[in-house]
């Protein structure tokens, strides 16, 4: 495809999600740094809808989606010395077919809530609100001060026996300090609170004879099975939260050796603590669990002329979760309340993650605010360490993955329209042993086996590490629409993914999801 004429317009020549991401201060989390805002001010506003089959998915996930997503997104300068960033967002998802978990994303619980049948499978539907607000203001000879709120609620429900209704909410607070030092120093330091609490309701349908059991998942699909009832974890009468709440810190550093070149750079910890259950003498409170987040991240950019910029992006996390179960006995008080006394908690599970992410970015011939080519590459390897405790069993898991993608994108700018092709491709292959199971200490003959769900087990495990690829086109179309100042854009997407190997009978070997988009950018 080749036009000849020249775009009339400026304001085809804009495309949001390269001006948010041609300045790294941009991109972190904190509002501090966004006086640092060159552009005209912009908003983004999108409608999708995603088709998904095939049943090469995670255990939690289905094989047959549906998903509609509607969101607006601004950065506003309102004077020389403020500039403001918000976001809305509203998505609807829901997918058939479904066991799994009962959590939302379970992938980095303290534990999990897991059927313990394969014979319940039902549709789930999910949905979601977000709102981010931020701004930054300069107070002093480029000092800026800033703060940035991220606000999450979803509702998620299962329309089978078992069912569970879940509340999420999840809060994030920034606020932090950016501060030029010198023409060739920037720093920046940021202070987060970070609160997340999902609820589970769990019910049946009238009256049935049948009894439900849920595994409560220690780690790897390994634990005790509970009986649907009137207590536990899955108590019919409460609903029941797993709370955490987090403090973190990080600081930023930008050294500019030289014209056109910045090296970047941020640190980040957090400590979170949180509990399953009711705080409260009258309730229980079924486990606690504390979490530990050390991030870095590096970042090179360079640009070679006005038409040209590279960014070279690493980032290393590591991140470790513990989870003990209390212990506790029902007592009765003068007054004939019942009251719970709790002893010593006992380990249950401890997991690590470690994620590795390096990646290289390329704007080129780049006209007004839009490149014509983007390239990216990028690599990532996770490591996933797992043990459970059941004294005195224990299974632990180590897993790994790389991935590698590519993706490539053309903008075609003709007179009255751009057109964008991009393509995209990767490969991912893991390794590692699903399981291994042991004991501390010779079992008793009275002391039974942990219950264990190996469907869900070796779903995971060909999810995570079998050999795959993926491949994916997607062509859109922007204009401005007739007597506005709207850039209007529409496209179509598909993305494939393919295991080469089957590793059990247990999920599949292809899924593809299928994506239309309108849109438009002012």
């Amino acid at each position: 495809m080749v036009c000849q004429a020249i775009a009339q317009d400026s304001l085809l020549l804009r495309d949001y999600s390269y001006i948010k991401q041609q300045d790294v201060w941009l991109m972190q989390p904190g509002s501090a740094a966004l006086t640092r805002f060159a552009a005209a001010s912009i908003v983004e506003a999108e409608a999708s809808l995603t088709k998904g089959n095939g049943s090469f998915v995670d255990y939690y996930q289905s094989s047959n989606t549906l998903e509609g997503d509607v969101h607006i997104e601004s950065i506003y300068r309102l004077n020389a010395r403020t500039v403001f960033f918000g976001a809305i967002q509203y998505n609807n998802w829901s997918g058939r077919n479904m066991t799994g978990s009962a959590f939302i994303d379970p992938t980095r619980k303290p534990f999990n809530l897991t059927e313990d049948s394969l014979t319940n499978a039902g549709k789930k539907h999910r949905d979601t609100y977000r709102l981010t607000g931020g701004f930054g203001v300069d107070v002093y000879q480029g000092i800026s001060l800033g703060a940035r709120i991220d606000y999450t609620s979803a509702n998620y429900a299962k329309y089978k026996d078992l069912r569970h209704k879940n509340k999420l909410m999840d809060l994030s607070v920034t606020a932090g300090v950016y501060a030029p030092v010198t023409v060739w120093l920037n720093v920046g330091a940021d202070y987060n609170y970070h609160r997340n609490t999902e609820s589970l309701e769990f019910a049946t349908y009238g009256k049935s004879e049948k009894v439900y059991k849920t595994l409560i998942d220690y780690g790897t699909f390994m634990g005790s099975v509970e009986q649907f009832g009137n207590e536990g974890y899955t108590d019919k009468t409460r609903e029941m939260p797993l709370f955490e709440d987090a403090h973190g810190c990080s600081a930023q550093i930008e050294v500019l050796p030289m014209s056109g070149l910045s090296i970047f750079g941020s640190i980040t910890f957090s400590h979170g603590t949180g509990y399953y259950g009711r705080k409260s003498p009258f309730t229980i409170t079924y486990t606690n669990h504390k979490r530990d987040i050390v991030k870095a991240t590096a970042t090179i950019a360079h640009q070679l002329s006005s038409t040209s910029k590279h960014r070279l992006d690493f980032s290393f996390a590591q991140e470790k979760l513990n989870n003990k179960a209390e212990t506790f006995r029902a007592l009765t008080n003068q007054n004939g309340a019942n009251y719970y006394e709790y002893y010593d908690p006992t380990e249950t599970g401890d997991k690590r993650w470690r994620d590795l992410n390096i990646g290289y970015t390329l704007y080129w011939d780049i006209n007004g605010e839009l490149p014509t080519w983007t390239v990216n590459a990028n690599y990532h390897w996770m490591q996933r360490q797992q043990q459970a405790y059941l004294f005195p069993y224990y299974r632990q898991q180590q897993l790994s993955y790389n991935a590698l993608e590519l993706r490539c994108m053309r903008n075609f700018v003709c007179q009255k329209g751009v057109w964008t092709v991009s393509v995209n491709g990767g490969f991912q292959k893991g390794s590692g042993e699903p399981f291994k199971d042991g004991t501390f200490v010779n079992p008793s003959s009275k002391q039974a086996a942990p219950a264990t769900m190996d469907a869900f087990l070796w779903q995971e495990y060909q999810y995570l590490t079998a050999a795959q690829y993926n491949i994916g086109l997607g062509v859109k179309y922007a204009f401005i629409f007739p007597g506005t100042r709207l850039k209007t854009h529409c496209s179509v997407s598909v993305d494939h993914r393919k295991a080469n190997e089957l590793f059990s009978e247990y999920g599949g070997k292809r899924h593809t999801t299928y994506g239309i988009a309108i849109g438009c950018t002012f």
